[in-house]
């Protein structure tokens, strides 16, 4: 509803004292409701702008008891503003890489860590088709059987998200990961965001 109240994550996750400065969207309670529900401890983040799904992620894992964070972007100063969203946060181990995502060996990258598999992916770096359909292809294969992957500005209704919505189409056809939700996000502008999971069999 247009005039419904936005959601306050402190709501969510009351025992967590929460930065004043945490974004407090659809996206954020999405996610949290996510990392709760699928107990995840392994996130590979992909596009970080300014950090707040970053933040998000993390406080989201330390809500957990803790996890790791592979933030991924091109941008130094993006690189930059999601590292220090996440500085003196204790039980998450956060690694920024500063690249273009199809440049980066996942596998090795979650070796670094200490982990073989991802239990989430989230998606929200190139929005052209080839890039959104790339950072799901490249990123899929590491990420374990039962978890998610969630790609941001899913909508079939603004055209500045229609090619990275056929990519993400594209991509649960050809690879067969059913949607498990595609949630309306009320406090992002109606922007979208797709839930996919990996078949347990794959």
């Amino acid at each position: 509803m247009k005039n419904e109240r936005p959601w306050k994550i402190g709501e969510v996750f009351p025992a967590v004292n929460w930065p004043n400065n945490l974004c407090s969207s659809g996206t954020a309670v999405l996610m949290l409701g996510l990392i709760a529900a699928f107990r995840v401890r392994v996130i590979i983040e992909i596009g970080t702008w300014m950090g707040f799904t970053s933040q998000v992620l993390g406080y989201g894992l330390r809500a957990m008891g803790g996890g790791t964070l592979i933030s991924c972007d091109y941008v130094q100063n993006c690189c930059d503003k999601s590292k220090a969203m996440l500085e003196g946060v204790e039980g998450v181990t956060h690694r920024v890489i500063c690249n273009y995502s199809d440049r980066v060996n996942w596998p090795a990258e979650l070796a670094a860590v200490g982990e073989t598999q991802a239990c989430l992916v989230y998606v929200d770096g190139d929005h052209s088709y080839d890039g959104a359909l790339k950072d799901m292809l490249l990123t899929a294969p590491v990420v374990r059987p039962g978890g998610l992957m969630v790609c941001h500005d899913y909508n079939h209704v603004r055209p500045e998200f229609a090619n990275a919505t056929r990519a993400i189409d594209d991509f649960t056809k050809e690879c067969r990961w059913p949607r498990i939700v595609t949630p309306f996000l009320p406090s992002c502008n109606e922007i979208g965001a797709a839930v996919l999971q990996r078949p347990s069999a794959s």
